[in-house]
């Protein structure tokens, strides 16, 4: 196995797979000791087992961080901070990545990039959309649903001086209509409140009795 060997792969592909670089299982221990001798060597770096991505110095374009990290630690979508900021809906920068997933919850730092996966129970795994190529997609949480999975996920009751520290922008993304029906879906008393004061902030104050 060549270095060239590796960059033709990373040309077609955003992730490096071991399983990519073998032809016989005999083969796979070499393949091992060289991928690990250029992760060392600062020309790989890797991004989970058997999988690895080129460094800034020797990558073609920037590495596709969204799919990384959906990529990494499945079945997860990115949502909460990461992705309003991706949907233009907070002011801040989002340096981080935050995701949900069915797994257990984990913060993997990875060639400085901090991802954040939050878990959450298996019924409440939607809300989503497919991006990118269909053979390496990336899943992003739709506006309503990121910030319905914001409420679920902070402690304590959401108060309306929290809604307007969120400094909130360009809400007419959000679908009025189909936050109430995510929100419902949550049955959860919390999310049914924080989903109101959200709308009355937002001058659209609609009172529905949660399910």
């Amino acid at each position: 196995m060549k270095w060239q060997d590796i960059q033709n792969i990373a040309k077609k592909q955003p992730v490096i797979e071991t399983f990519m670089l073998t032809q016989s299982p005999g083969e796979l221990s070499k393949v091992r000791v060289q991928l690990s001798r250029w992760v060392k060597g600062g020309r790989l770096v890797q991004v989970k087992r058997g999988a690895y991505i080129l460094s800034d110095e020797y990558a073609f374009q920037p590495a596709d961080w969204s799919y990384i990290a959906t990529f990494i630690h499945r079945p997860s979508y990115i949502s909460l901070h990461s992705a309003m900021a991706d949907h233009g809906m907070i002011p801040e920068y989002v340096p981080n990545i935050t995701l949900v997933t069915t797994k257990r919850p984990k913060t993997a730092e990875l060639h400085k990039k901090l991802l954040i996966y939050q878990h959450i129970k298996r019924e409440l795994f939607w809300g989503y959309e497919v991006r990118g190529d269909k053979n390496f997609p990336t899943f992003f949480a739709e506006p309503e649903k990121a910030i319905l999975d914001l409420f679920y996920f902070t402690s304590g009751e959401i108060t309306m001086p929290f809604i307007e520290e969120m400094r909130f922008q360009n809400m007419e993304l959000l679908n009025q209509e189909k936050i109430v029906k995510y929100a419902k879906r949550f049955k959860s008393p919390k999310i049914a409140r924080a989903t109101n004061l959200l709308l009355k902030s937002l001058d659209k104050e609609k009172k529905w009795e949660t399910l």
